[in-house]
């Protein structure tokens, strides 16, 4: 609504601003003020205020004159009848249009009278709540502390919400901008029609506004996170972008495949059991209309009883000679019959093809392609999708290059996966109890003595959603899972690495828990300070509350001691539980890289546990298993889940992005979503883990000769963890150790916003050309085509 009001005897120099949901007062409603001009009698001044339509029958609204302090002079409460300003409305319409129009037009023309914005950049759903992401932009003199954020409904009634300042410790001076700002987070309920989003502030009233969020708006907003955080099922921008690129390749058949070097012939492995007629013409169809023609394909028949089945198998047979069979008395279950095809195969590699799925037609030809240009890759697979019942390609996978320990958190390979014949020979046949996981099993065999294992980036796998597939429905074989733990289980046992499997929180999903080597090994947690005690406090308590793993010693880097009694309370707080704690300065001006390098120089530890100041361990804190997962020989650092204090996703590893953008997996998604392939939630190696969370060995430390000085106060994890790269370790990312991240800055010793920037923008560039040939490369832990569709 739009109401035109004349305030008298305003002193000049003075801002009519409105008083936001004052506290002690019923006048709640929210408003917005526009100057219009002086009356012609020079002693009133005219303002439009806008305030919401509401299904109320009365309102009221206060108005503040402030002084160009901030100061409150005086206050104006103006009422609104709903019933009679709609009246009023229509009848102004009808006897003074242009009028109404020319106030219309004042908020798209003219700036409001308030101190106080803040922006709404993100809605991210979750089960029973929205959470809505924003940033309130204050000046300096506003004390961050104060502020509020609170939400309304449409009878002006508080809507309980969860108001969290993502930075409360920012500390930037305003010698270079008269500006800060200060991402937000809020909870509403879902069930909420119209939402008034209110800010205001307890020492500065006249710091208030405010913003309407429709239930369309939400949507909207909505829908964009969504697409950014949830996988790509059924996902329609995929089925344009398959029918895109599959008319790009459509005149691909016409040249078949240029004169490789190296024609192997690919033994395709397909157990057949009660396989409908239909399904059956289709998967041999689309082996026979692939484009690189050296194959064989073996029919294991497991269903003797059918005769339609044994006819169809004679009938293909006789048709191609490409094509061979078996029949066996009885079905042994997928690991026998499997078996059985592989006895008879001739071929170099030998492929494994369910029986109701379907191959592209340059599924072969890629794989051909890439055996040529890498002659010692033994094991390959290929991104696939899903073929839903109706005949739609749904549900893209799009993987990851080769990660050791997302396959062992699940069968991430899967399809089509193909093994070098001479390795196949050298593994341990699958036997019943693998069934169900019998292709994880032999997967898992053969990456441990594979030379290259190499990964398609084309989707060249199309698993049907059966009835009683496992693509359709994951709890259709129950057993599987069994399966699955045995085979990851035996995994680390062959490589006499002491770890427990068990099932983790989705089908076919497992969680591997390390045991800490059996001497306790001495762990050094480094953490640099700021000087920010009351943070510093929570994060020392956290660890002393936590932790469970007992062997720690506690090494501080302060930048000054000038706090002498906050100083001493916490060394009273780490030695009143047993702890001792030894402290280091490191000279300004600040650099983290500096200080978590002098931390560790007078460690102690076999094992460094970097840790920032503004990080709070979540309790229980799983360290042992991150010790036990650090002291594999392929291991060079550990880093855990980080989230905000809003309970959404701060870090969970990072990966590198072929146009130069650094990622973080799972960022500000909701716990509970985990995004594309639930990476979020899945132990897996990654490009690089945060400072603020990384646990290393004290001697690979030393090799690496620490993290890189060049770096002020970003970068330098992301360097230590490509040079671990670099010399041939990983980079493990363990999702059940969990903290919470204020994220305060680390900027330089005059903590001044340019300088900030500055310093940012100078490790970037350090860091970007030191490492450019990485983003040109890829990142092996990310697959460019997640960002288009999960």
């Amino acid at each position: 609504m739009f109401e035109e009001i004349g305030i008298s005897d305003v002193s000049p120099n003075t801002s009519i601003i409105p008083i936001v949901n004052n506290p002690g007062t019923p006048h709640n409603l929210p408003a917005r003020v526009y100057p219009i001009n002086d009356c012609p009698d020079g002693k009133t001044k005219r303002f439009l205020v806008v305030y919401p339509l509401l299904p109320l029958s009365c309102a009221s609204y206060m108005l503040g004159e402030f002084s160009s302090t901030g100061t409150l002079i005086s206050t104006v409460i103006r009422n609104v009848n709903y019933k009679l300003i709609a009246f009023k409305s229509k009848y102004n319409y009808i006897t003074n249009r242009d009028h109404c129009n020319m106030l219309k037009e004042i908020p798209s023309t003219s700036s409001c009278t308030f101190q106080g914005r803040f922006f709404i950049d993100d809605i991210i759903s979750t089960p029973t709540h929205i959470n809505v992401k924003g940033t309130i932009r204050k000046p300096f003199g506003v004390n961050t502390a104060a502020l509020q954020l609170f939400c309304l409904n449409e009878q002006m009634q508080r809507i309980d919400s969860n108001f969290v300042l993502l930075k409360p410790y920012s500390s930037l001076d305003s010698q270079d901008s008269p500006f800060e700002d200060c991402p937000f987070s809020v909870l509403v309920p879902w069930n909420e029609g119209k939402i008034y989003i209110c800010l205001s502030c307890s020492s500065n009233l006249s710091f208030s506004s405010f913003e309407e969020l429709t239930r369309g708006t939400r949507k909207g907003l909505i829908s964009v996170s969504d697409r950014r955080f949830n996988s790509a099922d059924n996902n329609t921008f995929y089925q344009n972008w398959r029918a895109a690129t599959s008319a790009e390749e459509s005149g691909f058949a016409e040249w078949q495949f240029p004169g490789f070097d190296y024609t192997p012939l690919f033994s395709i492995i397909v157990p057949l059991y009660q396989t409908p007629e239909m399904l059956f013409k289709e998967m041999v169809d689309s082996v026979r209309a692939q484009t690189y023609q050296n194959w064989e394909l073996i029919l294991v028949n497991a269903s003797p009883e059918l005769s339609y089945l044994q006819e169809l198998v004679q009938e293909n047979c006789l048709k191609d000679p490409r094509i061979r069979s078996v029949t066996l008395s009885k079905n042994g279950g997928i690991s026998q019959n499997t078996n059985a095809g592989v006895a008879l195969a001739k071929g170099d590699f030998v492929s494994f093809f369910d029986h109701d799925d379907v191959l592209d037609p340059s599924a072969l030809f890629e794989y051909a392609a890439a055996i040529n240009n890498y002659p010692d890759i033994d094991v390959l697979y290929c991104d696939e999708d899903k073929l839903s019942t109706d005949g739609a390609y749904i549900n893209p996978t799009f993987k990851p290059d080769f990660n050791i320990d997302f396959l062992c958190n699940n069968n991430y390979i899967c399809h089509m996966l193909t093994i070098r014949r001479n390795l196949l020979k050298e593994l341990t046949p699958n036997t019943s109890e693998y069934d169900g996981a019998q292709d994880h099993n032999m997967t898992l065999q053969a990456v441990e003595k594979a030379r290259r294992i190499y990964h398609v980036p084309k989707i060249l796998y199309h698993w049907r959603m059966a009835e009683n597939s496992t693509a359709a429905d994951p709890d259709s074989k129950p057993y599987a899972n069994l399966a699955g733990i045995r085979s990851v289980q035996d995994h680390f046992s062959r490589l006499g690495i002491p770890a427990k499997v068990s099932r983790g929180g989705r089908p076919f999903v497992y969680r591997v828990t390390y045991e800490p080597p059996s001497n306790m090994p001495l762990v050094s947690i480094i953490i640099p300070a700021r000087g920010n005690v009351a943070l510093l406090l929570d994060c020392l308590k956290s660890i002393i509350d936590s932790v469970e793993y007992s062997n720690y010693e506690i090494i501080l880097v302060q930048q000054s001691c000038s706090e002498i009694d906050e100083c001493a309370r916490v060394a009273n707080l780490v030695n009143s539980h047993g702890k001792t704690i030894k402290t280091i300065e490191c000279p300004a001006p600040f650099s983290l890289s500096a200080s978590l390098n002098a931390g560790a120089s007078i460690s102690r530890g076999d094992y460094l546990l970097f840790i920032h100041d503004d990080v709070m361990l979540s309790n229980p804190f799983p360290l042992g298993h991150l010790i036990g997962a650090c002291a594999r020989d392929d291991v060079g650092a550990v880093g855990f889940r980080l989230f905000y204090p809003d309970d959404t996703i701060q870090h969970a590893g990072y990966y590198l992005q072929k146009s130069g953008r650094i990622g973080s997996f799972g960022y500000r998604m909701p716990r509970g979503r985990w995004g594309f392939f639930n990476y979020a939630d899945a132990q897996h190696d990654v490009t690089a883990v945060s400072s603020a969370c990384m646990l290393t060995k004290r001697d690979v430390f030393l090799k690496m000769d620490g993290f890189d000085r060049t770096y002020h106060c970003s970068f330098e994890d992301l360097d230590y963890c490509l040079r671990l790269k670099a010399a041939g370790l990983l980079t493990l990312f363990l999702p059940e150790a969990e903290a919470v991240h204020f994220e305060g800055p680390y900027p330089s010793d005059t903590q001044s916003s340019l300088n900030q920037i500055t310093y940012l923008y100078s490790d970037y560039l350090s860091f970007i050309n030191s490492w450019s040939d990485s983003f040109i490369e890829g990142d092996c832990s990310f697959n460019e085509l997640m960002g288009k569709f999960g």
